[in-house]
């Protein structure tokens, strides 16, 4: 698993990885009271997820979305699975990949084409990073894409 973010990454991906590490120095970056509607204004590709259902089988709810993702989807997939979002072929590794950031509690780095199910395939970039409750569990994740079609997004 790479927790690395590659130094031609998206900045936003980048500066969103710095702000992790750097509050992580202190505690772990916390769920409560998180300004999802600042974040979305620098990350509009953003998605907050909490896990659902039993330990080891987790689905992962999506809690709240940005516009740039409603955009790329052509649905606003709040509320929704992500199990029931995503494409039943690739579902299962994209589960797999939110459980292992829960359990390794570090931030995960991924390139790939990702889809959406109905939707063609979109090439991006994502950083996932866990949150936490006031006690060092994990509860969240952040999901930020960039799309490598975005004006100055592009990898360098």
């Amino acid at each position: 698993m790479s927790n690395a973010v590659p130094a031609n990454a998206p900045s936003r991906l980048i500066q969103l990885s710095n702000d992790w590490h750097e509050l992580a120095q202190s505690r772990p970056p916390q769920s409560s009271g998180l300004p999802f509607d600042a974040l979305v204004a620098s990350h509009p590709g953003l998605g907050l997820l909490e896990p659902a259902g039993a330990e080891g089988e987790q689905d992962f709810l999506v809690v709240q979305i940005g516009p740039e993702h409603e955009a790329r989807t052509c649905r606003d997939i709040t509320g929704m699975l992500a199990s029931k979002v995503l494409p039943p072929s690739i579902a299962p590794w994209v589960l797999k990949v939110y459980r292992e950031t829960m359990q390794a509690q570090r931030p995960r780095y991924l390139e790939i084409l990702s889809c959406v199910y109905g939707l063609e395939p979109l090439d991006c970039c994502r950083l996932i990073v866990p949150l936490f409750d006031d006690r060092g569990n994990p509860t969240h994740l952040l999901d930020s894409w960039v799309w490598h079609d975005e004006p100055d997004q592009a990898l360098l």
